[in-house]
């Protein structure tokens, strides 16, 4: 389904632009969080706050992100 290959895009997306942005690497899982609330976020007024709980590391997800640490 076109639909699910965008929200697997939408999750990865979302954990790389956190990871980048803020420092804090969560799972592929808090992910799927992470993206809901940035369209939430996107649809909410600028006087909103949106909280996304997100309850997990991405540490067993550096393979699948594709992000290497030093070597």
């Amino acid at each position: 389904c076109h639909c699910a290959l965008m929200r697997i895009r939408g999750r990865r997306e979302a954990v790389l632009r956190l990871a980048a942005s803020e420092g804090i690497l969560v799972s592929l899982e808090a992910g799927h969080a992470l993206a809901a609330g940035l369209e939430f976020a996107r649809q909410a007024s600028s006087s909103d706050v949106v909280v996304v709980m997100v309850p997990s590391s991405g540490e067993k997800d550096l393979d699948a992100l594709e992000i290497r640490g030093p070597t």
